[in-house]
């Protein structure tokens, strides 16, 4: 039932190494050409102020060279605008990131096709480490490699220029990402601990109601509340045999509900608890419908 978001913000983005190719051949490789030619000393000394300005900047360099990343993060620091274009700034980075990664494993041969058990060869250990130094991190998932960005890396280099708001968004993806919730549809926190991240993200939302990306924020919200109350493949809520909520679920249910008065994620715990309640505690297909009108379309 997981529904797994590989979100460039903490919450992890999955990057296809199969990515659609835009434009005519000639195109691609007319814009190559004047990519390959922006001075690098100049780009780094510019003074921009806007987020647009920043943008025109990012589609001056080369995709295809990692050092174009930390020529994006200079720009980023010398900019002379104020704290709300900064966190558009900010968003246009992400987005330069992800296309960057992206380009990277489309044109690295010795990736495509592989399978996260070869992580640990001397050839991959060494990609690792030369993503590492431009804030790339690689990964797998389900057994296949993917790139996300190193959220230390991101507070280390863009913390002082956010805002409060960005700031606390970042603290929490990197303690999420310092501990794989999941992995091969197999939950691997404790169900304590994954409840937890559920009020974590809840009230960041509270707090920072108008947060530029809010959307990112709410799929880490939705996706550890949804994995909550029905589990993954390979960790089921429901008995495989009884097809019966399992016994642990069940009281955590209860004491969500008694440990969160008025929360809105309580008050979905206890609506589905209700449901399960009514068919004694049964799976059926009022399950599914409830999850994409509570979690998702609430």
């Amino acid at each position: 039932m997981l529904r797994v978001f590989y979100l460039f913000f903490p919450l992890l983005i999955l990057i296809s190494c199969n990515l659609n190719k835009k434009g005519s051949i000639k195109d691609n490789n007319q814009k190559d050409r004047e990519q390959e030619s922006v001075d690098p000393g100049k780009i780094v000394h510019l003074k921009i102020s806007s987020a647009d300005e920043y943008g025109q900047v990012l589609e001056m360099l080369n995709k295809k060279d990692l050092k174009s990343i930390d020529l994006a993060i200079k720009v980023f620091r010398n900019s002379k605008a104020d704290s709300l274009s900064m966190d558009s700034m900010f968003v246009a980075f992400n987005d330069f990131l992800s296309m960057m990664a992206g380009t990277y494993l489309e044109n690295k041969d010795s990736l495509q096709g592989r399978k996260g058990i070869d992580i640990s060869d001397e050839e991959t250990k060494q990609i690792k480490e030369k993503l590492s130094a431009y804030g790339l991190l690689l990964s797998t998932a389900e057994g296949d490699f993917y790139l996300e960005p190193d959220n230390d890396y991101l507070v280390q280099n863009f913390s002082d220029k956010i805002s409060p708001a960005y700031n606390e968004f970042l603290q929490i993806a990197v303690s999420d990402q310092k501990e794989k919730f999941a992995d091969d549809a197999t939950i691997l926190i404790p169900i304590d601990s994954l409840a937890k991240r559920i009020r974590v993200w809840e009230d960041f939302m509270e707090k920072f109601p108008s947060f530029i990306s809010s959307g990112k924020a709410l799929d880490f919200y939705s996706q550890y509340l949804e994995t909550y109350l029905t589990g993954t493949d390979n960790t089921k809520a429901f008995d495989p045999v009884s097809n019966k909520l399992k016994d642990n679920l069940k009281k955590s249910f209860e004491n969500y509900i008694a440990q969160n008065p008025g929360r809105k994620s309580a008050l979905i715990v206890k609506d589905y608890y209700d449901l399960l309640k009514s068919t004694g505690f049964q799976y059926s297909e009022k399950v599914d419908s409830f999850i994409l009108e509570k979690v998702y379309n609430n």
